[in-house]
């Protein structure tokens, strides 16, 4: 017999959603490129969990990329720690497929949810898309 779990997905609040939005910004204001940025519930995890991939992920490393966002939250934006996102590198599998499936959807005036979307083992019940760049690096605005 095949064991089937029912998860009950927990609602992403306003606040989840303005808390984000204000850490990514916060982290851009002190020089930390964010090419990805989404609230994505992944089956697997059971929890919301913040995705930001760092333009300088590879040259930093995770453990960096992680403390940046701890020393933010702790000064600014107590509501996101480190424990939740998932911090990653714009050419991310997770990242990519977002990136896939944005490229087929066509999406209506204020529409950023993403829904349903499966790969590697993974399950993607719902994102919330703050913004996905392309692979390339977009040119600074000065």
């Amino acid at each position: 017999m095949m064991d089937v779990r029912v998860i009950a997905m927990p609602t992403l609040t306003d606040a989840a959603i303005e808390n984000g939005r204000a850490l990514i910004e916060g982290l851009e204001c002190d020089g930390h490129p964010i090419d990805a940025a989404a609230w994505i519930f992944a089956i697997e995890w059971e929890e919301w969990r913040l995705l930001l991939s760092f333009r300088d992920y590879r040259a930093w490393g995770m453990r960096k990329c992680l403390a940046t966002i701890d020393e933010l939250s702790a000064s600014e934006f107590r509501e996101i720690t480190a424990a939740d996102t998932y911090v990653t590198s714009p050419d991310d599998y997770i990242v990519k497929q977002l990136r896939t499936m944005i490229k087929r959807v066509r999406t209506t005036h204020g529409n950023r949810w993403v829904e349903k979307l499966t790969f590697c083992g993974i399950t993607i019940e719902k994102a919330w898309l703050y913004r996905l760049f392309p692979t390339e690096t977009p040119a600074s605005p000065n």
